[in-house]
C-alpha cells in the first residue's frame, strides 16, 4: 500500500480519545490481536474493501442500534475488511486508514437475529473496540451450523437477549 491511498483520509484514531498501544503484536483487528496473543488462528488476515452487502448491513445496524451506534457512522467510510473468521461464518474484522482497533473493551452497538427458511436461528451484531468501529459478527444462535451468509435486512429482528450494557 502506498502513501497515496491514505492521503486526505482521516485516521480512525481521530475518532477515539486516546491511542492504545498494541505492544508490537502484528495483527490487523481486535480479534486477530487477541488470537495472536492466545496463539489462536480463528481470524485470517486480509485487506479488502467492504462489499456493498457488508457496507449496507453495517450501515443499517448502526442506524438501528443503540443510541450511541449512530456516532460510529462517519467511521464506516474509512473501514476496510482486515480479517475473516476461519470457521466458515460470514464474520469480518475492520481496520481503517491503517489503524488497528484496540483488542480490549468490545462494545456491541447493534444486535439482531434472523431465521432462515429451514428454521436455522442466527444472530448478527456490529461492534467497536476502544471507540473504533471494529467488526461485524454473524453467529449461530441454535448451534445448527455457522452463519455462512449475511442476512437480508428485511429478515432482521432485535435480539431479545444479550450482554448487560453491551459489554463483553
Amino acid at each position: 500500500m502506498g502513501a497515496s491511498r491514505n492521503e486526505g483520509i482521516r485516521s480512525l484514531t481521530e475518532f477515539r480519545d486516546e491511542a492504545i498501544p498494541l505492544d508490537g503484536v502484528a495483527a490487523t483487528s481486535p480479534v486477530a490481536v487477541q488470537s495472536a496473543k492466545e496463539g489462536d488462528s480463528s481470524s485470517a488476515p486480509i485487506d479488502r474493501p467492504l462489499t456493498p452487502e457488508e457496507a449496507r448491513l453495517t450501515r443499517w445496524l448502526l442506524e438501528h442500534g443503540k443510541p450511541e451506534a449512530a456516532a460510529f457512522l462517519p467511521q464506516l467510510a474509512l473501514v476496510r475488511v482486515s480479517g475473516r473468521c476461519t470457521c466458515g461464518c460470514a464474520s469480518i474484522d475492520f481496520a481503517g486508514a491503517g489503524d488497528i482497533p484496540p483488542a480490549a473493551g468490545m462494545q456491541i452497538l447493534s444486535d439482531y437475529e434472523w431465521q432462515t427458511a429451514d428454521g436455522g436461528l442466527f444472530g448478527v451484531f456490529v461492534f467497536a473496540c476502544g471507540g473504533v468501529l471494529a467488526g461485524l459478527e454473524a453467529w449461530s444462535i441454535d448451534g445448527s451450523r455457522p452463519a455462512s451468509v449475511l442476512p437480508a435486512i428485511e429478515d432482521l429482528r432485535p435480539l431479545m437477549f444479550g450482554p448487560i450494557d453491551g459489554q463483553v
